[in-house]
């Protein structure tokens, strides 16, 4: 049990941010200034058993996290002649101003059974942070077969930086050429005034789950040992959405272009413009950029990033594309509101409860006196005073309605070409009676609360046993939640362009109607149509400036969900729509009350030197 009890401080460090404490801390050569953080965490494994059942617990990544969802994964061997039902439930609880959190995982091994169960655990806050404060977590693990119990409470140390959480992955074994210690100090003043942290990961111990990746700034692949298609494809996703993949070291570009999720990329339509007054190398010179649906991949080629221009191009791109990365400063602005939610009209009750006063009170006495009948205040008080209330209640409920409410807006990336939608939304639900299942979002989504403006610090529940359900906190009844939903899954609509003649013909192959269409044709031209299109309709496009479109993409910029031009890539389109079909709804089946979306296609052309 001592080991197992080590395993459980180890879940309670992962879990403990955005702090971050000095257990399974590797320091740097070069040292870390007094009272803060090495910059380098390895990958920790623990080891303990409950009856018949082995553990391992582990996860690379760093423990100083302050957003998204932290990984924790759970390697159970059953060396028993019984199946066994594990419980694994995790709780960390804050002090009355700090938010928390349960996850509820489950799972069940046959008799010789080996299997590896990811937990997630929030590493986000809804509440402002100083980054200064410490964390206690307690960590319970029971079994159907043994009485045996887990409980372990762990208190975290203080740091006061903001971490920069990265992950450097490599394939199985010790190949490998980046140097994570050199690399980490080369970070350090370029990511100023943050913190780098940075884990090592190999390829069977990267998460399945690509909400695990919403807690880093980036994802650093070795160029020399690169993990395969099907271990990186939760990043891909998350790259997909927002995130920040890079190749590290010689043969960086090499070692992208082997991966055909990446590959499809690395045109020359998809550079991405490096650090200002910086010039574009020739192919295999220099760092290089490319969009990769709403992200940026990277290829930076020096060895542990010595090259100054590398580290610069690392550092703008995180900075710049922060799609995945809703901050609690961005969020005062960054969700809609659903409109005339507002408060509830306390003059209006006000005016009730004096009309109450007047009725139950004098008119009820005045009208029972001439009647003869004053015995009946006894019953006539009470029973106005229920109805009243009845009504208060009644009226309060209907004023801000019951069913659930939306005001959303999104921007989705289709690419036609590996018919994939990759979406980022913010909204805000309003649930007048909250559903019993919570929140349900489809496999590829992951839901980030955003700051909370009410005086209570709140507390959210995950159950990953089954069906992930988020419950409490992440739709709470009769209270606004603010929410950016994050997803990356295929899809097979489209819109079709093809040309005819001179000019091109657009068909919406989409199941909503598209307000206002642009189509970047391969040679930079515009050509557009502004009066609507239904689903199945075709139309011919018209010859259009660009003007109005620079209109729509600062529209994007304004809500955060893109630079902007970066969608309007040649042999790619926009569609201002009023609904969009690629967002989630988590099962809720809400109603929109405001709205505004954005889809940006990209569609396959002829293939260009790379």
């Amino acid at each position: 049990m001592t080991r197992m009890r080590w395993s459980a401080a180890l879940v309670a460090v992962l879990l403990a941010s955005p702090v971050a404490p000095q257990v399974g801390y590797v320091p740097t050569a070069h040292g870390s200034p007094s009272g803060e953080p090495p910059l380098v965490a390895v990958s920790t494994l623990e080891y303990g058993s409950i009856g018949e059942v082995d553990l391992e617990i582990f996860s690379p990544w760093p423990r100083a996290l302050a957003k998204g969802y932290a990984p924790i994964l759970v390697r159970i061997v059953n060396t028993g002649e019984k199946a066994h039902d594990l419980s694994i439930d995790i709780n960390r609880k804050g002090s009355d101003w700090e938010t928390d959190y349960e996850t509820h995982g489950a799972a069940h091994v046959e008799p010789g059974e080996s299997r590896l169960v990811e937990l997630l655990a929030p590493a986000f806050e809804v509440r402002e942070a100083s980054y200064n404060m410490s964390r206690y977590v307690l960590v319970t693990v029971r079994s159907s077969r043994t009485s045996d119990i887990l409980h372990v409470g762990f208190q975290t140390d203080q740091v006061t930086a903001k971490p920069w959480p990265m992950v450097l992955t490599r394939a199985h074994g010790e190949g490998g050429a980046v140097d994570i210690y050199e690399l980490a100090s080369k970070l350090e003043p370029t990511l100023s005034p943050g913190r780098p942290q940075l884990g090592l990961a190999t390829g069977d111990e990267l998460p399945r789950r690509v909400e695990a990746y919403t807690s880093l700034v980036a994802v650093l692949v070795d160029a020399q040992s690169v993990p395969t298609e099907a271990e990186l494809e939760p990043a891909f996703a998350w790259t997909r959405m927002g995130g920040t993949l890079a190749f590290v070291g010689p043969g960086a570009r090499e070692a992208a272009h082997s991966l055909p999720s990446v590959r499809s990329w690395m045109e020359d339509r998809f550079r991405r413009d490096g650090p200002e007054d910086y010039v574009q190398p020739s192919p295999g010179d220099g760092p290089v950029g490319w969009q990769m649906g709403l992200g940026s991949v990277l290829v930076l080629p020096s060895p542990d990033l010595v090259d100054p221009l590398d580290r610069a191009f690392l550092k703008e791109t995180i900075d710049e594309y922060p799609s995945s990365e809703p901050t609690l400063e961005r969020s005062r602005w960054f969700v809609p509101q659903i409109p005339d939610l507002g408060e509830l009209p306390f003059r209006t009750f006000a005016f009730l409860m004096v009309l109450f006063a007047v009725l139950v009170g004098p008119v009820n006495f005045i009208v029972l006196k001439r009647m003869n009948r004053n015995a009946l205040l006894l019953v006539t008080i009470p029973g106005m005073a229920g109805v009243v209330a009845l009504g208060f209640l009644a009226y309060g409920t209907l004023y801000q309605g019951i069913d659930v409410k939306r005001a959303e807006h999104s921007l989705s990336l289709l690419d036609q070409r590996s018919h994939r939608a990759s979406t980022i939304s913010a909204r805000q639900v309003f649930a007048g009676l909250s559903p019993g299942g919570g929140l349900r979002p489809a496999p590829g989504t992951v839901v980030l609360p955003m700051q909370d403006s009410r005086d209570r610090p709140g507390r959210f529940v995950m159950n990953l046993g089954g069906e992930v359900s988020l419950t409490a906190d992440y739709l709470p009844a009769r209270t606004a939640a603010d929410q950016v939903v994050l997803s990356d899954r295929a899809a097979r609509l489209r819109v079709d362009v093809r040309r005819e003649g001179t000019g091109w013909v657009a068909e919406n192959g989409l199941t909503e109607e598209i307000e206002t269409l642009a189509w970047r044709a391969p040679d930079g031209g515009w050509f557009g149509w502004q009066d609507g299109m239904e689903p199945g309709e075709t139309v011919q496009l018209r010859p259009i400036s660009d003007a109005i479109w620079r209109k729509v993409l600062g529209s994007a910029r304004n809500r955060s969900l893109s630079r902007g031009e970066d969608l309007t890539r040649p042999g790619s389109y926009l569609a201002v729509m009023e609904r969009n079909p690629f967002t989630d709804d988590c099962g809720i089946g809400s109603v929109e009350y405001d709205g505004w979306h954005l889809v940006a296609g990209v569609v396959e052309i002829a293939e260009e030197p790379r």
